[in-house]
Formats: C-alpha cells, sequence, structure tokens
C-alpha cells in the first residue's frame, strides 16, 4: 500500500519539519505540500532537504485561503500516484495507537473506499505567546473528547475529479452538500467508515451523540491531533488573519472573543494532560537527516 499526505502551509515555517519528519516517521511515502505564503522562499529553503531527498513534492499557490483549489490541484495531478491519500493542515497531526505505523493500521480498514478521523482539539498549554521549541513537546493538553469534525483518508480511486469540480464542498472534512453530503467524492455512495467500523452515514446522522458516548474506543485507535490554537496571543492572531481572506472568514472567533466565550473553550482544549505524541516524538529528528 502507497500513502500521501496533502497538505496547505501559510506561515508555518517554524513548525513545518517536525510536521513532515512525523508524518514520514508514522509510514507516510510522500508529502505535498502546498505553499500558501505570498512569497514561498523561507518555506520553500526549510523543506528543500526533503525536496532534494524525494519525499517531498513542492508547489507554491498564492490565492489566500483557497484550500480546495490546492486540495483539487492533488486531484488532478498526482491521485493515480499513490493508493491513498489524506488531507491535512501543518497544524494537524494523524494519530495512531497501539505504536503502529500508517501502513498497520490502515490494513485493518484496505476493504473500505474511506476512513473517517475525529479530531482531538489540543489546547494553549496556558501559554499566553507561542513557546519555542517543537509542537509535541510543548503542547500536551487538550479537550477531553473528539471533536465532531472529521479529517479522512481516502483511496485515490473513489475520486472522481469532473464531479468533485462541479460539486465543490469542504471534501477533505469528508462532506459535501445536498445528494451529496455523505459522499463528495463520486456519483456513488462509497464504503465509508469511522475508526469503530461504524459506516459514516449512520454517524453524521447522530454525529454528537455518537462521538459522546463512543469518545473512549476513538481516543484508543486514533484520531487527528489538531494544534489549532498555540497561545492565547494566536486567538487574536487568528482573528486577523481571517478579516485578510474577507467577509465571514473571522466572525466565529470574533463573536467568541466579544461575548469572553473563547476562554471557556480555552479551558476545555486544556482540560486533560496527554502526553502521548510527546513520549513517541522524543526522538524524532534522527529520523530522516
Amino acid at each position: 500500500m502507497s500513502f500521501c499526505v496533502v497538505a496547505c502551509a501559510r506561515n508555518e515555517n517554524l513548525y513545518i519539519n517536525e510536521w513532515i519528519i512525523y508524518h514520514l516517521h508514522i509510514g507516510y511515502d510522500h508529502i505535498f505540500l502546498y505553499c500558501n505564503d505570498d512569497d514561498p522562499a523561507l518555506l520553500f529553503s526549510a523543506v528543500l532537504p526533503f525536496i532534494q531527498s524525494g519525499k517531498l513534492t513542492f508547489h507554491h499557490h498564492p490565492t489566500k485561503g483557497d484550500q480546495w483549489g490546492m486540495y483539487n490541484h492533488f486531484n488532478h495531478v498526482y491521485r493515480n500516484d499513490y493508493k491513498w491519500v489524506t488531507y491535512l493542515d501543518v497544524d494537524e497531526f494523524i494519530t495512531i495507537k497501539d505504536n503502529k505505523n500508517i501502513k498497520q493500521f490502515m490494513a485493518e480498514y484496505d476493504r473500505y473506499d474511506c476512513l473517517y478521523l475525529n479530531w482531538v482539539l489540543f489546547g494553549t498549554n496556558n501559554h499566553e505567546t507561542n513557546p519555542e521549541g517543537l509542537v509535541l513537546q510543548n503542547y500536551t493538553k487538550r479537550d477531553q473528547k473528539p471533536n465532531t469534525t472529521f479529517k479522512i483518508i481516502l483511496k485515490t480511486s473513489s475520486i472522481d475529479v469532473p464531479f468533485m469540480d462541479q460539486h465543490r464542498c469542504p471534501f477533505w472534512h469528508g462532506v459535501g452538500y445536498g445528494d451529496w453530503a455523505y459522499n463528495p467524492f463520486n456519483h456513488n455512495e462509497l464504503n465509508s467508515v469511522n475508526v469503530n467500523h461504524i459506516k459514516i452515514k449512520d454517524v453524521l446522522q447522530e454525529n454528537d451523540k455518537y462521538t459522546d458516548e463512543n469518545s473512549e474506543t476513538i481516543m484508543k485507535r486514533g484520531y487527528v491531533s489538531h494544534f489549532y490554537l498555540k497561545s492565547s496571543q494566536a486567538y487574536h492572531e487568528r482573528i486577523r488573519r481571517g478579516k485578510e481572506l474577507g467577509p465571514g472568514w473571522s466572525l466565529d472567533w470574533e463573536e467568541k472573543l466579544i461575548k469572553n466565550e473563547h476562554l471557556i473553550e480555552i479551558d476545555r482544549t486544556n482540560s486533560t494532560e496527554d502526553n502521548y505524541l510527546k513520549n513517541i516524538s522524543s526522538n524524532l529528528f534522527w529520523f530522516c537527516f
């Protein structure tokens, strides 16, 4: 089985190498990195050793916030080169339990077309400003339960490019609209499940209830650790960056700030100590170079 990650990155120069090394370490064969910076020079320089080693393909995509365009470029150009694809941001880490690599983990799901992995939100770790050092060493506090948002590991044979071009949606979360709400990848109904082998259509119909009742088994199998908020200062930075992308991008974050709801969110995502990724990543930097 061959596995690749497709990632969008904007202002990620400080964190990119750790993220790359981690995903190569757990068994991904190749990374397609789409740089969303105005000037790609810094990010290109940071990842050049991985390009030279043949482990990473680099593209500059300057249209701000165009995740669909970046991910869909992969679908058009590279999808036939790999059996499985995962669409991630650089603050998301595939987390597999039982010391398995991605190939061992996915062998259990090979008969399916798509695996849906819940987000697990990691909080600020009480940092007021972004600390120096590695993400996986600096952030060990998370929400107690999985989030109801998903990321996917998808068989590339399930991708129908003309269909996806016509039905533009956040397919990297495994969701679409209308008749295609449960399958944004092609006209046919896919055999898609979550980590507990439950059909994703059944999960999504009662997502909150299912996730709440099955959080323990989800956490024992696998999920996507989402380090979405690296400090209290980063909350304000998210609002600013959202405004740069146009109306609507920062609205939810700004409303939470005005109502002080962001403090509840920060407390919730700092509620549980979790050293799993910290422990398994402590010796990562000898892995590639």
